[in-house]
């Protein structure tokens, strides 16, 4: 079997896991990376003064290395999709320090749909899982893809409240695709992958690292139009993932936590404070998501007069 483009793409995804603005480079001035398999273009040769020829030579002589890793991901229908596809999601790209390189398995056509993310503490509370499983549900009501982690808590209620609407969701990995394990709760749902798309931006057995999942919050916000904190700690990935949300100048909606005198979810009380928008009722949710929906844009910073009770969620003081 001769060598292919994906086979290039992953060596060398492997040789600059830690560089992917080489690999973009390579992929600006390359019409096809198979071609390198061959000879390594001048254009490719002096990227940044030639600093990475070698490396990219070394990658190129371990294409071999490489081929039982593509071999396992095509058996498991694995897609790698490099910034350069047509299957990649523009949106995706819009985003400062954009993944070269996706692994994608399930529905991809979840990649390019109306999309609203959600996140919190793994060690939420029970009011913040109803919450969150509810949040789903309305997504899947409005034809709204739920965008999310995949750790315990609020990233797993939120997509299971998306499913059992009939609804769609998005997995988005911290570790590479070869270490995804179809957890308990989800095996009830006879046609998971048709309703799902997993995804991750790093080499397929890489491990989940705490720096990994910082860099995925940056998927999960540039995949979403809008993104919902329902529970987040005083430090943590939440609070990073509404952060740069804001900084990505997406509509960053924060459950209003009324129960004062209590230290509860300073997270939450960090990130409306730094221009995150304060979500008080379902109304206005609903409001959100028909908007989303119908490829409204979704303002940040408009307030939103309800009849409804506010949504006040008493959040323990948690870490995600």
């Amino acid at each position: 079997m001769g060598i292919t483009e994906k086979q290039v793409w992953l060596a060398l995804h492997k040789q600059f896991s830690s560089k992917p603005e080489v690999l973009k480079k390579i992929g600006e001035v390359c019409e096809n990376v198979g071609h390198l398999s061959f000879s390594i273009p001048e254009d490719v040769s002096i990227i940044d003064g030639g600093k990475y020829t070698a490396d990219i030579s070394i990658a190129l002589e371990h294409l071999d290395d490489v081929r039982n890793d593509l071999d396992e991901l095509e058996r498991n229908e694995v897609h790698v999709i490099p910034f350069t596809d047509e299957r990649y999601p523009e949106k995706l790209k819009e985003i400062a320090r954009f993944p070269p390189l996706l692994y994608a398995m399930g529905n991809l056509s979840l990649l390019n749909k109306a999309s609203i993310g959600i996140c919190g503490s793994r060690g939420a509370t029970e009011l913040g899982l109803r919450f969150s499983w509810k949040f789903g549900h309305f997504a899947a009501e409005k034809n709204v893809v739920v965008v999310s982690g995949y750790a315990k808590g609020i990233d797993t209620a939120a997509h299971l409240g998306v499913l059992e609407g009939d609804g769609e969701t998005v997995i988005v990995l911290a570790e590479g695709i070869k270490n995804f394990r179809i957890k308990r709760d989800f095996r009830v749902i006879e046609d998971l992958l048709c309703r799902t798309l997993v995804i991750s931006q790093f080499y397929p057995n890489h491990i989940w690292r705490a720096p990994r999942a910082m860099t995925r919050n940056k998927v999960i916000c540039g995949l979403s139009e809008a993104l919902i904190v329902v529970e987040a700690g005083e430090k943590g990935g939440t609070l990073e993932a509404g952060r740069e949300c804001i900084k990505q100048g997406k509509c960053t909606l924060v459950v209003e936590d009324k129960a004062e005198p209590q230290n509860t979810a300073p997270g939450n009380r960090m990130l409306i404070k730094a221009g995150g928008r304060p979500l008080r009722s379902t109304e206005e949710l609903k409001a959100i998501l028909t908007n989303i929906s119908q490829g409204v844009g979704v303002d940040s910073t408009a307030q939103f007069i309800s009849n409804e009770e506010p949504v006040q969620l008493e959040l323990a003081n948690q870490q995600s």
